[in-house]
């Protein structure tokens, strides 16, 4: 039963594609000769390459300096701890 309905299909398949035909025109291959014959910049010559590397370097660098810069002040807790001062027996204690 299952072979009959695969054939009925193919039949109404290869039917269908018989009455079609293809139109041909001479200037479609010229159309396609000259786009294979095109030579494309590469991806990274484009404006909108360039510009998105530009950004991600100055971003990259921006975000290199405030972390240095955030690295090198002390924190209020560091300050703060800093300025107290301990005896010997509470200093083993904290540490």
């Amino acid at each position: 039963m299952k072979n009959n309905q695969l054939d009925n299909f193919e039949s109404l398949i290869k039917s269908s594609l018989e009455k079609q035909r293809a139109v041909y025109d001479s200037s479609d291959w010229d159309k396609l000769n000259k786009k294979l014959d095109q030579v494309n910049k590469p991806f990274y010559s484009s404006p909108w390459f360039i510009a998105a590397s530009v950004a991600a370097v100055i971003g990259t660098v921006y975000s290199s300096y405030l972390s240095i810069q955030h690295s090198t002040e002390p924190t209020p807790l560091e300050s703060r701890h800093k300025n107290m001062k301990y005896t010997k027996s509470e200093r083993k204690t904290k540490e």
